[in-house]
């Protein structure tokens, strides 16, 4: 088996980042969870998928493709390292989310397995088609991949139920395997140059609420001749790449030269939005929360500096603030790249699907699945295209999009009567995951071809209708279609005709009570006739009807085949001959999906063999990147460390520590003026911990050395006091407390600090304890606590340390047997005079104020200066900002 290098080391803003180099290349590639201890490349072929996953553990570590996001159900593998062999296991879910159970057949193969620093990896292939009855096909669909991984390898042959318990250790994320590669190297002709311009969100701040959708208004760049847009990628800020969901960009169809709104923001579809951006809903470009940049293809671009190409935009960005922070503020967007080369073809978008109307779309209640429809006609594309003298078109891209109860899309393609196969599908879409997407191979769209929109939409959680309407708690069913030659056609949709579509709950005549907007819903009809239902609106009447599965399934059926009205709008209006009216799309031959089948053998591959060798590659990766300011806190230990970590997602709990052969000091910081905790845990709760706790009370900074009891009671101190105060302070609302221990367990409640992963465990309290120690109940931490998984005892990371010219490589301290403790381990000091705010009086924490340009080692903040510290902080809340790259100061 192939050698394996694992990690690399490189310079981002002053900051130092670690890279997972896997053992070949991979045009794909995710890190999995927040924290970047899951990274996971792949590759495919037309018959199987090759894996290489990396966590962060000695243990083992799992995957798997779940139709729903958990255990149940879901095809899984896992595998570890053990004793020089590497392992790989076929698994599936059982119900609800025990422990996975082998398969009957181990359609697996491993290809590869290493431990090295602290991680391991597991390499192996499958195929794409599902061999056995416990495994699942992997489609083109949104899929979610579960994750998770264990401390400890399995003590006998396999996984215990009880013995290798992942914890926290899990987590799952919506993404395509099956996408299309996409690079400059690949998706640019050779010699094209490019320009490019942002549309940001400038420091905006995020509500303190669970969700928002902020909305602005852009005025693009001045051009004085044609270009072609082709490529757009997403500028997110590091540090906020958990809060940035999804962006969508709209162009606006009114000439707003005059209009006072550009770098306006506001609440998407809220009442006090201005009026300009009324015309801004036609979609131009998606990107979300996973996805990468979207190109164009090479011989075709996006018009931009013609008459016909937006001037104008909206850029709508979906925040997620889970935790209601006060304090996020952001500047992400979406930057266009482009070229004066123009490309053989003008590319065009249209919108194809249902109408997005509050009056003729509605999804009823308690529908566990109810399909909607909506079509774009061959009269309206036939239309179009003759505008232009075409009788075909290239579709080479789409969006699906609909909003929060839609679970499948599928864009079919009918010719005379004949469904052909979709040209987009996705079974499982997810609102928090949506992208624009280029097909394997374009489609060609002929002169007499429809295409129909099929939205499938889960409803169970609802007692009333939903009726479609622009807010994420309104529906749509859309597809955003990419395709070359442009022509002359944004709007290909359709909807029930009113009349008819009252008809079908016995409404006989209505009479309009709203002010007749675009925004009306059915609350904004009064029903007239018939006398029963007089004077009740029509949601009311629709809402008063017994709604379930089956009475879901007849408004379905009764609306697929409805009579229509046609949206059949381009940039200059209706095409000539084409009517408003039409009957439903008629589907002769339906399409048949194929099955996939799988190959023989299917089984019987190696699914254990020799891991690899480790190796540290030292060879310096150098990034550049223009300097942002993620973060407003520098806080400056008291000495040199060359290991820290940001323990909590608020950045209010803060470590710093070093070690040699025999003892560990570490620097704590937590935003309290009360008692700071730190721990090492066997599973990642407060049982059987060893923790030490400290704070500072009338200038004297105490600490103490404790264990946890049973449960997640308050924790006693320890017999012996294995623990040695070196300093405290407590400053500008932050307390600091500085302490040494040694490696070694020194008596019955302490744990040894080895070179495993270990499960660090924080808290803190709002204020010192009243009497002379913690009295459990009175200084209780509330939802100050957590825990982290971290390597405290391992080679050092820092560049003055891994960056050298010579390979100078350093190694995780391995010793033979258990430590011993070395004398005196008790009697040391755990009280001393509190240190005053910094050696010199200034504070150690500091809000930044300005950050250095690449290359400046000098960083201006509020009340202190710390250019080593900055980079730290630049390195905590950049370390998410690229996919595979990992924290190396941790």
């Amino acid at each position: 088996m192939a050698d394996c290098w694992p990690v690399v080391f490189a310079f981002l803003v002053g900051s130092i980042v670690a890279e997972v180099v896997p053992t070949e290349d991979y045009l794909h590639n995710a890190r999995l969870d927040n924290d970047g201890n899951v990274e996971m490349f792949w590759k495919f072929n037309d018959t199987h998928i090759t894996f290489e996953v990396y966590a962060r553990t000695r243990g083992w570590i799992g995957i798997g493709i779940s139709p729903n996001g958990g255990m149940a159900n879901a095809d899984i593998f896992v595998g570890w390292v053990k004793d020089g062999i590497a392992y790989v296991t076929d698994r599936h879910g059982s119900g609800g989310n025990g422990y996975p159970a082998k398969d009957t057949e181990q359609n697996v193969e491993l290809l590869d397995g290493s431990e090295c620093d602290g991680w391991t990896m597991i390499k192996f292939q499958r195929q794409i088609a599902a061999c056995e009855e416990f495994d699942l096909e992997i489609t083109g669909d949104t899929l979610k991949i579960i994750y998770a991984y264990g401390e400890n390898d399995p003590k006998d042959e396999d996984l215990n139920k009880s013995d290798d318990y992942h914890g926290v250790n899990r987590g799952v994320k919506s993404m395509y395997l099956l996408d299309v590669a996409k690079s400059d190297e690949i998706m640019f002709p050779e010699g094209e140059t490019h320009m490019s311009f942002d549309l940001l969100n400038d420091n905006f701040h995020v509500p303190s609420q669970d969700t928002y959708y902020n909305c602005r208004l852009h005025k693009l760049p001045t051009f004085t001749e044609k270009h072609h847009l082709v490529k757009v990628e997403p500028i997110i800020q590091p540090g906020n790449e958990l809060h940035v969901h999804h962006i969508l960009v709209y162009q606006c169809t009114r000439n707003l030269e005059d209009s006072l709104s550009f770098g306006t923001n506001a609440k998407c579809y809220g009442s006090n939005m201005p009026p300009d951006f009324e015309s801004c809903s036609f979609v131009i470009q998606a990107w979300a929360i996973g996805g990468g940049a979207f190109y164009y293809p090479k011989h075709a671009g996006f018009p931009l500096g013609d008459r016909a190409a937006p001037k104008y935009v909206v850029v709508e960005t979906h925040y997620d603030n889970p935790n209601i922070k006060p304090d996020i503020f952001d500047s992400s967007g979406l930057r266009f790249v482009y070229t004066s080369q123009l490309r053989q073809y003008d590319s065009g978008i249209l919108e194809a699907g249902h109408t997005v109307s509050g009056y003729q779309q509605i999804i009823p209640p308690n529908a566990q699945s109810y399909l909607q429809y909506g079509e774009c006609t061959d009269q309206c594309l036939e239309g179009a295209m003759k505008m232009k003298n075409l009788d075909q078109i290239n579709v080479f891209a789409a969006t699906m999009h609909s909003h929060l109860l839609g679970r499948g899309l599928t864009l079919k393609h009918v010719r005379n009567g004949t469904e052909l196969s979709p040209i987009s599908k996705d079974s499982s879409y997810d609102f928090n995951y949506q992208e624009s997407r280029l097909l394997s191979e374009e489609r060609i769209l002929k002169v007499g071809d429809s295409l129909q929109v099929v939205c499938n939409y889960n409803s169970q959680d609802k007692t009333e209708i939903t009726m479609g309407g622009l807010p994420t708690t309104r529906e749509m069913c859309l597809v955003f279609v990419y395709f070359y030659p442009k022509i002359p056609l944004n709007f290909c949709q359709t909807s029930p005709e009113f009349n008819e579509f009252m008809s079908y709950f016995g409404i006989e005549s209505t009479m309009l009570i709203g002010d007749g907007s675009v925004y009306e819903d059915l609350d904004a009809f009064l029903v007239l006739e018939p006398s029963q239902l007089a004077n009740q609106t029509v949601a009311e009447v629709i809402n008063s009807m017994e709604w379930n599965d089956e009475t879901s399934a007849e408004l379905s059926e009764a609306m697929r085949y409805i009579y229509r009205i046609e949206n059949c709008v381009g940039p200059l209006g209706k095409p000539p001959q084409v009517e408003w009216y039409h009957p439903a799309l008629s589907i002769d031959i339906p399409y048949v999906e194929e099955n996939l089948t799988c190959n023989e053998p299917s089984t019987g591959w190696p699914t254990s063999n020799e891991a690899s060798h480790c190796f540290v590659d030292t060879t310096p990766v150098t990034i550049t990147t223009e300097a942002t300011t993620p973060s407003n806190i520098v806080i400056t230990p008291t000495e040199d460390y060359q290991h820290s970590a940001v323990l909590d997602n608020d950045e209010k709990f803060w470590m710093f520590w070093k070690f040699n052969e025999t003892h560990i000091t570490l620097e704590v910081y937590g935003q309290t003026t009360g008692w700071v905790g730190l721990g090492i845990s066997p599973k990642g709760g407060m049982s059987n911990s060893d923790i030490f706790v400290g704070w500072v009370k009338d200038g004297i900074a105490h600490g103490t050395d404790r264990h946890g009891s049973d449960g997640n009671g308050y924790p006693p101190k320890d017999t012996e006091q294995n623990v040695e105060l070196l300093d405290g302070s407590e400053c500008d609302g932050w307390t600091m407390i500085k302490f040494q221990r040694q490696l070694a367990a020194c008596e019955e409640f302490d744990l040894e600090i080895s070179g495993d992963t270990l499960n660090i465990i924080y808290a803190y309290g709002e204020n010192d304890p009243e009497s002379e120690d913690l009295k459990g109940p009175d200084d209780y931490h509330g939802g100050n606590r957590g825990a982290k998984n971290l390597t405290l005892v391992g080679a050092s990371k820092a560049g003055e340390v891994m960056l050298l010219d010579e390979e100078n490589h350093l190694s995780i301290v391995i010793r033979n047997g258990a430590p011993v403790c070395v004398d005196p381990n008790v009697e040391l000091p755990t009280s001393v005079d509190a240190s005053l705010c910094g050696s010199d009086g200034a504070s150690p924490i500091a809000a930044t104020t300005t950050q250095p340009s690449v290359g400046d080692d000098e960083t201006t903040t509020g009340s202190a200066s710390m250019p080593r510290l900055s980079w730290a902080v630049s390195f905590m809340s950049l370390v998410s900002l690229f996919n595979g790259f990992r924290n190396s100061l941790a």
